[in-house]
């Protein structure tokens, strides 16, 4: 089960608000590595498994339960909030929340 990460608390702290109300963070606070990863693990929070707090060591399909149809639906979600195209090539590789946020990570820095 995956732990909140220190960026995740962090953003609470910061903001006085909850991972899952994204909205704007990704305009606010997006400079950092860690930065993101908070904005990463708000967007997933709504969709884990009950008691699982979302943290990069989280595993995308046991923790969180998704399944394929529910993969694509969340990454629109990243895509649109991260204003990225993820390869899905890239998603068998991809198995825990700090994998997937390299993978973004390495996608931004590209369009940067």
């Amino acid at each position: 089960m995956g732990a909140a990460c220190t960026a995740c608390r962090r953003l609470i702290v910061d903001t006085g608000r909850a991972l899952s109300d994204t909205e704007n963070f990704g305009a606010q606070r997006m400079d950092t590595f860690d930065e993101r990863l908070a904005v990463l693990c708000g967007l997933l929070q709504p969709h884990a498994t009950q008691g699982v707090v979302v943290g990069p060591e989280t595993m995308l399909a046991s923790d969180l339960g998704i399944d394929s149809a529910q993969l694509l639906e969340v990454l629109l979600e990243v895509e649109d909030e991260f204003d990225v195209s993820i390869p899905l090539n890239v998603l068998p590789s991809v198995q825990t929340v700090n994998e997937l946020m390299n993978e973004l990570d390495k996608l931004i820095e590209a369009a940067g």
